[in-house]
């Protein structure tokens, strides 16, 4: 299931799954990379479309439920955070498939 996972996501989206392509390690963690423009070029589309669609439906009803996302707005051009969040919902939907498991939505931190 991890090999055809991996092949059959990664390839069409080239986002790679917890592999460091960068070689830099930032605190302990590896650096991931970025979506490339190799690939499925409809699927990264996909992926873009979807989270511009995240980030409207967000800009009106505000980021409570998602702080990282709203971090990050208020940082970058629009696009570009699209960007980030489709290589998120890239990896998010690759470590389903490996696992088999259902989406778990993530539990709020509250930051003191």
């Amino acid at each position: 299931m991890i090999d055809f996972a991996y092949w059959h996501f990664s390839d069409m989206a080239r986002c790679p799954p917890g592999v460091a392509f960068g070689g830099k390690a930032d605190m302990g963690r590896t650096s991931l990379g970025s979506i490339t423009k190799q690939g499925n070029r409809y699927l990264r589309w996909l992926l873009v479309v979807g989270a511009m669609a995240v980030i409207r439906y967000a800009r009106k009803h505000g980021t409570e439920r998602r702080p990282w996302l709203g971090r990050l707005m208020e940082r970058r051009p629009t696009k570009v955070a699209a960007v980030a969040l489709a290589n998120k919902i890239a990896r998010m939907a690759w470590a389903i498939m490996v696992r088999g498991e259902r989406y778990k939505e993530p539990k709020l931190s509250l930051a003191a």
